[in-house]
């Protein structure tokens, strides 16, 4: 019986981890959809780094993503307060630099799903169905996390080119 038990727990905790999996998924593309509305001029700035150098972007962002998170993890186990805070606001800005990198690879694969050369911006509905199919693709085993994660590597890398890169005057 408590074997049974074990097991039904075992089944419920995967099944809640799959929904907060979905939840934080649908909140991504919900996030890269306010972002394309409000800020569709960075966000197309971020697409641009995006395209043109990807080599460079999944390097920048690998690199830069490790950095930080090795960062906050030394202040966090300070147990200073003030560094724990610091490192709570790192670890925010690291979010919403997540957010803004996975809305560009939503926005180069919405540029493809709509098949127009002479196109520049993609949108809202595209956007939000290269959201839905790039998110799909991170059920797949291991291929789905792999291209998750050079998906997000790829876009931080793209808005720290976008955010160094000088624009002609």
């Amino acid at each position: 019986m408590a074997d049974h038990l074990e097991k039904i727990q075992g089944a419920l905790f995967l099944m809640n981890v799959f929904i907060l999996i979905l939840f934080i998924k649908c909140a991504f593309i919900g996030a890269a959809c306010w972002l394309w509305c409000s800020y569709e001029i960075k966000v197309l700035k971020v697409l641009r780094a995006y395209n043109e150098r990807p080599t460079h972007c999944t390097l920048y962002g690998g690199v830069n993503i490790f950095l930080v998170l090795i960062i906050i993890f030394i202040m966090v186990a300070q147990s200073n307060p003030l560094l724990s805070f610091i490192a709570s606001i790192l670890l925010i800005a690291l979010g919403v630099m997540v957010v803004i990198g996975y809305s560009a690879g939503y926005a180069a694969l919405a540029l493809q799903i709509e098949d127009r050369a002479a196109i520049s911006r993609p949108s809202l509905r595209c956007l939000l169905k290269s959201g839905i199919i790039i998110e799909s693709t991170f059920l797949l085993p291991i291929l789905g996390q792999l291209l998750s994660l050079k998906m997000l590597f790829r876009g931080v890398g793209a808005l720290i080119l976008a955010l160094v890169k000088r624009e002609p005057e």
